[in-house]
């Protein structure tokens, strides 16, 4: 139940930001192996990363000022954390979230945390960056 509620939270905050491209055909666009750093079109044009990331991405500045912190400050349930070790080799995770986005910002170091604390490896997981527009 715990890992139910776990992985629902983090489906939603990327649902709750945006959502990937969808062609006519009902797949999902294909992206390119390093993000975009474009400008954001909210607020001040801050950078915000677009495409398929890895970590390295987010601790690079301005990015780590939220990750860095969001990951230290976090302490994962030992519960939930216990669950995911028991998961399948085969399940892999797939993220979408926006770094203009709050949700996303406060979320994915998180995940990250809760990803060591589980042993999940990050050649299991893709994780793609939404433009804002």
């Amino acid at each position: 139940m715990t890992v139910s509620v776990f992985l629902m939270l983090f489906g939603f905050f990327a649902i709750a930001c945006d959502a990937p491209e969808v062609l006519e055909t009902g797949e999902v666009a294909q992206q390119a192996d390093e993000p975009l750093l474009l400008k954001s079109h909210y607020g001040d044009g801050a950078p915000m990363w677009v495409g398929k990331f890895q970590r390295t991405h987010m601790t690079q500045s301005p990015f780590d000022e939220w990750f860095d912190s969001g990951y230290e400050s976090y302490l994962p349930d030992s519960t939930a954390v216990a669950a995911l070790n028991d998961l399948p080799e085969s399940v892999e995770l797939e993220v979408y979230m926006g770094t203009w986005c709050s949700d996303s910002t406060r979320d994915l170091p998180r995940l990250y945390r809760v990803m060591d604390a589980a042993g999940i490896r990050e050649d299991k997981t893709r994780m793609y960056a939404l433009s804002d527009h």
